[in-house]
């Protein structure tokens, strides 16, 4: 198979990649670091949730104005207005974005978020100055520490997936529980009917007994 082996050395071989990786090899890893930082971070407000449950308070003007007052810094950090980002009971909702190559804006997590803002990867609940200030620290250490780590996606994830068992848990005992309370009607039914045929039967034969003594006394007296 020569056209094979031609292709996996002309892949293996490509001098584009080997240039890549030689310098990669050289750069120390701490200046690795440095150029994985994003150069620019964008807070992404939902408008929706700014517009049903922001009632009157309007995240995007409190952050410009936090930005405003802690001054420049090297990492351009600027306000915007997104879609939905998916909780929107918790809203209004604030994404992190880090821009590492213009134009290419990517969604980022940072150690501070809570674990539930983890999962669904945007700030919560953002209704008053105090937690635009929140964001701006957040945005501030995604400028200065990066995303991040894949290990902590990793634990996030794993966090998810027992949220998801233990929520898959409860749903089957609370099915359980609706088979059993359903199992107690059907009984407590068929015990009413019960007792109501047998006030029924027993009425019947009241009655006839009745009839039989009435019959009894009225031919005495015929005689």
């Amino acid at each position: 198979m020569p056209c094979l082996r031609t292709r996996h050395r002309s892949a293996c071989y490509n001098p584009s990649k080997l240039a890549v990786v030689a310098l990669l090899l050289l750069v120390p890893c701490r200046y690795l670091e440095v150029l994985s930082l994003p150069k620019k971070v964008l807070l992404r407000v939902c408008g929706k949730c700014v517009d049903r449950r922001g009632n009157g308070f309007d995240p995007r003007v409190a952050i410009r104005e936090e930005l405003e007052r802690r001054g420049e810094s090297d990492v351009t950090i600027e306000v915007e207005s997104g879609s939905c980002m998916g909780p929107c009971a918790s809203g209004p909702n604030i994404q992190l974005l880090n821009e590492i190559e213009p134009g290419w804006p990517r969604v980022a997590v940072v150690e501070g978020m809570s674990r539930r803002e983890k999962t669904y990867r945007c700030i919560l609940e953002v209704k008053e100055r105090s937690d635009c200030s929140r964001a701006c620290d957040l945005a501030y250490r995604l400028a200065t520490e990066g995303p991040r780590r894949e290990e902590s996606r990793i634990h996030a994830d794993n966090e998810l997936q027992t949220d998801l068992q233990t929520e898959s848990a409860h749903e089957q005992r609370a099915a359980q529980a609706d088979e059993e309370l359903q199992t107690d009607l059907e009984t407590e039914s068929e015990r009413k009917l019960k007792i109501v045929k047998e006030l029924q039967e027993s009425r019947a034969y009241l009655a006839q007994r009745e009839a039989s003594v009435g019959a009894a006394n009225w031919r005495e007296k015929m005689r």
